[in-house]
């Protein structure tokens, strides 16, 4: 009877150890289950991160190239002519982020070197959206200068003026 209640409490110890074993191995699984979830976490976190740089750095780099494209396309342009050289046409653009920009130009020169003028600038809306679509117009009464070859003179424009830059939808 002794040997049968030893046997007894020496195999309810073995079963409680056994417990407390896979009881132990369920929390070390867990806690290892957390840690990975926490580096996972932390590597998705930093991926995001570096992606983010990437897109910035790509930004950066396309504003760039479009500002030294600008600047090439302002060095193409004929030098601006002074008041002794005839009648200058004085225009004033007004951009669709609300600035405006102003150049003299001589009366022949045609409707192609306001758009190059105009491409020089930074075309945004106010609130900061890039415009790729656009055209140059009078407000009163409304015109749309399309044509290209037209000189300033064939347009009817001579004096100062102010032209509009449109984003055509």
């Amino acid at each position: 009877m002794l040997l049968r209640a030893s046997r007894s409490i020496l195999e309810h110890q073995d079963r409680e150890y056994e417990e407390a074993l896979a009881a132990d191995r369920l929390r070390e699984q867990q806690i290892e289950e957390e840690r990975q979830k926490i580096l996972l976490e932390k590597k998705l976190k930093e991926e995001e991160e570096q992606q983010r740089q990437t897109e910035i750095m790509k930004e950066e780099a396309r504003k760039e190239a479009k500002r030294l494209e600008r600047e090439t396309l302002l060095k193409s342009l004929t030098s601006e002519p002074d008041e002794k050289s005839g009648k200058p046409v004085t225009i004033q653009f007004r951009l669709p982020n609300g600035t405006a920009v102003k150049r003299r130009f001589n009366p022949l020169d045609t409707i192609a070197i306001l758009y190059k003028f105009v491409q020089c600038h930074e075309l945004s809306d106010v609130d900061g959206v890039e415009i790729v679509h656009w055209e140059i117009v009078t407000n009163f009464p409304p015109k749309a200068y399309k044509d290209m070859s037209q000189t300033l003179q064939d347009a009817g424009l001579s004096g100062p003026c102010v032209l509009f830059v449109k984003e055509v939808l």
